[in-house]
């Protein structure tokens, strides 16, 4: 099954390359955020990896943050987002984030490579953010994974069910919700 999520994928990038060329003819900070979402970013990033999509679950993540710097002051906190809204908000309310950075694009090189930069002690997925090379990777690294606040809409439970074997691997391997 991860197969076919691959190839897809893959032909997902391949169709958005002129829209990816256009947006970083005319987009500012674009060029940034492609570079880190493929890979390259400071490899002093490391210990615990949070993961927020987007402005929403930025603001539900920066209490979190708060928190682990608490209790944890010498734990080191990366957060990843998906839009740039979310990057800009993350850098606006999570000032104790050691590194904020675009979430991988979700093939097996990258999110293996992220994974051996990042290095985290453990991965916090905030809401139901499942990327299924990011979650089967970190299992097979040995990098427990927990969900904060994650649900699944009726909707989307009704998709889910078409591919239900896929789901539930992905699931199985979130250690704790």
């Amino acid at each position: 099954m991860y197969w076919i999520y691959n190839v897809l994928l893959i032909f997902y990038w391949i169709g958005l390359i002129p829209v990816i060329l256009y947006r970083l003819a005319f987009e500012d900070g674009f060029y940034e955020r492609i570079k880190k979402s493929a890979g390259y970013m400071p490899a002093t990033l490391l210990k615990i990896w949070i993961h927020a999509a987007s402005v929403g679950e930025i603001v539900a993540t920066s209490p979190l943050v708060k928190e682990i710097k608490r209790e944890f002051p010498e734990a080191v906190v990366v957060v990843s987002v998906v839009t740039a809204t979310g990057h800009a908000m993350a850098h606006r309310i999570i000032p104790e984030a050691e590194g904020i950075i675009f979430f991988p694009l979700d093939l097996p090189y990258l999110t293996r490579k992220i994974l051996h930069i990042i290095n985290p002690i453990a991965i916090l997925l905030v809401e139901t953010e499942i990327w299924p090379n990011f979650l089967r990777i970190a299992e097979s690294e040995k990098i427990p994974v927990m969900m904060v606040n994650g649900r699944i809409s009726d909707r989307s439970m009704k998709r889910y069910r078409y591919i239900s074997a896929f789901t539930r691997e992905m699931l199985s391997s979130i250690e704790r919700f």
